[in-house]
């Protein structure tokens, strides 16, 4: 699920996670108020972006597909990603996922 690398200026690149609860459980997104996807840059600036349901939510599943600006062309270095939920039930967070703009 997770990308390894991406070209500096690529643009459609579809950063997906699954959202878990602390036992390792997948949670249910479908009813999520709020759906996020945080992508940190190589100079560690966060910015939040609308995250994209993949399916029903059922399976925990949201995506964000990259636009221009997000992976500069001619910036290369580790980029970093995670969701966000907030749920009835609570917030959630997946864990960090890194990347290579190469």
């Amino acid at each position: 699920m997770s990308i390894k690398k991406v070209r500096p200026g690529d643009e459609g690149t579809r950063l997906e996670v699954v959202i878990k609860d602390q036992g390792g459980n997948i949670v249910d997104i479908s009813l999520a108020a709020v759906k996020s996807i945080i992508l940190r840059d190589t100079n560690g600036v966060e910015t939040t972006h609308t995250a994209a349901l993949s399916t029903d939510g059922h399976d925990g599943k949201m995506y964000y597909k990259t636009v221009a600006g997000d992976v500069p062309a001619g910036v290369v270095g580790t980029y970093q990603y995670w969701g966000k939920v907030t749920l009835s039930t609570g917030v959630f967070s997946t864990t960090v996922v890194e990347f290579e703009a190469a």
